[in-house]
């Protein structure tokens, strides 16, 4: 599957389409993939080098305070709502998680899915449709009511954190904070569906210069153990939960991305 409608600007080009399918064989393969511990995402989604070995989802735990940000209409400013799940989730004994680079100015974090939270809300908003559609292809069915309500709540959301902010809260309640390094040079996405595996991107040097080509990584296994520990949390419907937040993680690829990007499933 292609990002048709994409409007961002990663996305394979010039001699790195040739790479595509050589990179594409190695992704599904085994050699790239780990064993991490079964637990909820806390790691993004970026493919640049300096990450540790977490479950990936988009901005980290940033994923799941949008998941409960679009089930439920909040009253609340996005960062207090981003702070609340984050107490939540400490006094869980749950992993938080996100990352910075090495430079973004002082208004972001560097990490895209964060900086770029209300341009995602925007792009939810106004192609809902092409989220469902995503989401059917990846064999996930979204009711009527459910794509009714998720597009409703982000039409709601008024106020938007920036990435700096987004980034102090996470320091401030001592989250893992990876530094990454260079320019996004991802030339494809894939979506994980192998329980309890990441991607590690340290071994991408072993059969291709990672200065050359990267990619995304979803570990959308690591989505259902987040639906199921927030909607035993907030009393919300897991399946609910976790449509909402693949619907984000989908509209974050549509936004940094461009319409060349293929999405593999592994």
């Amino acid at each position: 599957m292609y990002l048709d409608n994409a409007i961002g600007s990663i996305q394979p080009g010039g001699d790195h389409m040739k790479m595509v399918d050589r990179l594409e064989k190695l992704l599904l393969s085994n050699k790239l993939y780990v064993d991490v511990p079964s637990a909820i995402p806390s790691a993004c989604i970026d493919g640049r080098p300096g990450a540790t070995l977490r479950p990936n989802s988009a901005g980290g735990t940033n994923t799941l305070a949008v998941g409960l940000d679009l089930v439920r209409p909040s009253q609340q400013p996005y960062l207090e709502q981003y702070r609340d799940v984050l107490s939540i989730l400490k006094k869980e004994g749950l992993p938080v998680g996100g990352h910075v680079d090495t430079h973004a100015d002082e208004q972001k974090s560097g990490c895209g899915a964060c900086d770029k939270l209300q341009a995602v809300y925007a792009f939810i908003v106004e192609n809902g449709s092409v989220l469902r559609d995503a989401a059917a292809a990846l064999d996930v069915a979204v009711t009527d009511a459910d794509h009714k309500l998720i597009i409703k709540n982000a039409s709601a959301r008024a106020d938007f954190a920036s990435g700096a902010q987004i980034k102090n809260a996470l320091a401030d309640v001592g989250g893992t904070i990876d530094e990454l390094s260079g320019d996004h040079r991802e030339i494809i996405i894939v979506i994980n569906t192998r329980a309890s595996s990441t991607l590690d991107r340290s071994l991408m040097s072993q059969h291709l210069d990672t200065h050359v080509v990267q990619a995304f990584n979803l570990d959308i296994w690591s989505l259902e153990l987040a639906a199921k520990e927030l909607s035993s949390l907030a009393s919300f419907e897991q399946r609910l939960i976790f449509t909402a937040m693949l619907y984000y993680n989908l509209a974050v690829a549509h936004v940094l991305c461009g319409p060349r990007m293929q999405v593999v499933i592994r």
